[in-house]
C-alpha cells in the first residue's frame, strides 16, 4: 500500500493515549508526522474515512522477545505483533539481549541466547552491529533495546555458580557503560534463569548503578515469582533504593495454586514503594497462563556449565534422581514452577524435531512408570533442550488485580517460535482492549496504558500519543468489534477489529492485511 505524501484519517474518534475522553478530529500524516484537524478540516487531501473506528498511536509492547525474530525466516513469526497494533517494541527482556558479545564468549552467549531465540539465535559485540544488522533484515515494527544482565554474565564468566570476581564484574560494567552510552534504554534481568540466578544482590546493584547514572530504566523478571514472589520483589525494591535507578517489574504475577488470590498483599507491598519514593512500575499479560524455556523448570544447579552440559547429563539416571527429589522437595530460593503449576499443566508449545508433542502436556507424554524429571530429559533430549513450553499457573481475579493497578502497562512477553506459541504472541493488545478495557476504567485508560504510560516509562521517543509533532505510529480498530481470536491450539489465528497500522507513516497494515514488514527502526531514547 503506498501511501501519498501527506493524506488524512478523516470522520474517526481519536483516543490519543494521554487517557482522556476520545474526540472526533481528523489525523494528517504529513512526512511521516502527525497533524491534528478538526473535523472535516482535510478538504483537498487525500483522504480515509475511518468513520466509527478509533485513531488511536500504536501500541507499545513494554516486554517482547522480538530482538532478532525478522531473522528467523517465519513469516507468521515476523508479523505476529504488527497485526494486533503493535509499533514499537521493548526488547532485551528476562535478562537475553543480543548483544554486547565479544567474539571469544560468542559459543557460551548463542547457548544462553538460544533458550528463547531458537538455535539460530546469533550474537553482536555491540548495539551499532545488532541495529545495523536486524535493519537491514527489515523491522516490522520499532524496538528499543535493554541490555541483558543474563547476557553480561554468560560472555564474563559463562554458567559458573559463584559471585563474579573483582574482574568479571568490572567487565560486564564497562560493557554495560558503552552499550547506554550508545543507546540502549536501560538494563534487564532474568534472576530465575540461569547464568543470572548465580548472581546475588551486589552484582546487580553494581550493573544498576551504571543505568541510573544513565537515566535508564531496569526492568527485571524476579527470583521468584511463587512461594517468594514478596521476598523477590524485596530484592528488587532494594536495588532501586540503594541505586537511585527507575525500577519496571517484568510480567507482574502470582503462580502456583497455593499462591493464588495474594495480588492484595502484592500490590500493596509495591505501593508502600512508590510511597517511599521508589520509582516502580510494572508490565502485565492478560492470560492465566505463562511460557518459558521447558529447561527452565529444572533446578538451577543442572545449568552449571552451560546448557550443552545440562543436555549431556540428561541420560544419567543418578542425575536424574537428583533432579526428582529437588522437584518434589524444592531448592531453597527457586521457584519450582513446573511443580507448583502441575505437570499437567504444562504444554509444549515449541518442539521444532518432534512438532508431533506441541500442544501435549509433560503427564500427558509420560510413558509407564515415569516420572516429570523422566519424560521433560527424553522431551529434551529429543530438541537438543531448545523446546518452549505454556503453563496454565495463574488465578484469573490475581491477573485482573495486577493489570488493573494504576502503575501497569502492557507487555505480552511474547517468544517468537514457530509451533504452538503462547497466543499471546498475537493477541495481547486487542484482548486488553476486548476484555478488560472496563477493568482499567474505560477504553482510553486502556489504550493510554499502552501507549502514553508506556512511551514516557521507557523515555520512548516522539511516540505514545496523536499529538501535532509525534512520529505517525497509529493504530485505527474498532473500538466495538476489536477482540483477540488465537487460541492455545491454533495461536497464529489473527485479532479481528485492526483496520490499520501505521509505522513512521508507512502502512504496515492496511484492511487487516499486513502490506509491510520493514517500515521500523532501531530508537535510541531521546532520538
Amino acid at each position: 500500500m503506498n501511501l501519498p505524501q501527506e493524506f488524512a484519517f478523516a470522520g474517526g474518534t481519536i483516543i490519543d493515549g494521554t487517557g482522556r475522553k476520545g474526540f472526533a478530529g481528523d489525523v494528517v500524516v504529513t512526512d511521516g508526522r502527525i497533524r491534528l484537524a478538526s473535523p472535516g478540516g482535510t478538504k483537498g487531501l487525500t483522504s480515509f474515512d475511518v468513520t466509527g473506528l478509533a485513531i488511536s498511536p500504536g501500541f507499545i509492547d513494554t516486554h517482547s522477545h522480538a530482538d532478532i525474530a525478522n531473522l528467523l525466516g517465519d513469516d507468521k513469526v515476523h508479523e505476529a505483533r504488527i497485526v494486533q497494533g503493535v509499533t514499537t517494541e521493548v526488547v532485551g527482556n528476562c535478562g537475553l539481549s543480543p548483544f554486547p558479545v565479544p567474539l571469544l564468549s560468542n559459543d557460551m552467549a548463542r547457548q544462553f541466547m538460544s533458550i528463547v531465540f531458537g538455535p539460530d539465535a546469533v550474537t553482536y559485540p555491540d548495539l551499532d552491529a545488532f541495529a545495523t544488522d536486524v535493519e537491514r533484515a527489515g523491522l516490522p515494527s520499532n524496538i528499543a533495546p535493554l541490555v541483558g544482565h543474563g547476557t553480561l554474565r554468560a560472555t564474563a564468566m559463562g554458567y559458573e555458580n559463584r559471585a563474579a570476581s573483582a574482574s568479571e564484574l568490572d567487565s560486564m560494567c564497562v560493557a554495560l557503560a558503552r552499550a547506554m552510552e550508545a543507546g540502549a534504554f536501560g538494563l534487564s534481568t532474568g534472576l530465575c534463569y540461569t547464568p543470572a540466578t548465580y548472581a546475588p544482590s551486589e552484582e546487580i546493584e553494581a550493573l544498576a548503578a551504571i543505568v541510573a547514572e544513565a537515566n535508564g530504566i531496569y526492568s527485571t523478571h524476579i527470583r521468584n515469582e511463587t512461594s517468594l514472589t514478596a521476598q523477590s520483589l524485596t530484592e528488587a525494591i532494594a536495588v532501586a533504593r540503594v541505586t537511585g535507578v527507575d525500577l519496571h517489574i517484568s510480567h507482574l504475577k502470582v503462580a502456583g495454586p497455593n499462591q493464588w488470590h495474594t495480588s492484595s498483599q502484592i500490590l500493596s507491598h509495591l505501593d508502600v514503594a512508590r510511597e517511599s519514593g521508589v520509582r516502580v512500575t510494572a508490565d502485565v499479560y492478560p492470560y492465566t497462563a505463562a511460557s518459558t524455556a521447558l529447561h527452565s523448570l529444572l533446578p538451577p544447579w543442572t545449568a552449571e556449565g552451560g546448557i550443552e552440559v545440562l543436555t549431556a547429563n540428561l541420560n544419567d539416571r543418578e542425575w536424574r534422581d537428583r533432579v526428582d527429589y529437588d522437584l518434589r522437595n524444592g531448592v531453597p530460593g527457586w521457584q519450582n514452577l513446573g511443580s507448583a503449576a502441575g505437570w499437567n499443566n504444562v504444554s509444549i508449545a515449541t518442539s521444532e524435531l518432534r512438532p508431533e508433542w506441541e500442544g501435549c502436556s509433560i503427564a500427558a507424554l509420560a510413558e509407564n512408570r515415569d516420572r516429570p524429571v523422566d519424560t521433560v530429559a527424553r522431551v529434551l533430549l529429543a530438541n537438543s533442550s531448545k523446546v518452549v513450553v505454556v503453563i496454565e499457573a495463574m488465578d484469573p481475579d490475581d491477573m485482573v488485580a495486577f493489570l488493573s493497578w494504576p502503575h501497569s502497562m502492557v507487555g505480552s512477553d511474547g517468544i517468537p517460535l514457530p509451533g504452538k506459541p503462547h497466543p499471546r504472541l498475537t493477541g495481547t493488545f486487542p484482548r486488553v482492549l476486548g476484555r478488560h478495557a472496563d477493568d482499567l476504567g474505560s477504553i482510553e485508560m486502556a489504550v493510554h496504558r499502552m501507549t502514553g504510560a508506556s512511551a514516557s516509562r521507557f523515555s520512548i521517543p516522539q511516540r505514545g500519543t496523536v499529538t501535532d509533532g509525534s512520529v505517525a505510529d497509529l493504530v485505527v480498530f474498532d473500538p466495538q468489534g476489536v477482540r483477540d481470536r488465537g487460541t492455545y491450539s491454533d495461536p497464529w489465528i489473527p485479532p479481528e477489529g485492526i483496520a490499520h497500522v501505521l509505522v513512521g507513516g508507512t502502512a504496515a497494515v492496511w484492511d487487516a492485511t499486513v502490506v509491510d514488514t520493514a517500515a521500523g527502526s532501531v530508537l535510541r531514547p531521546g532520538r
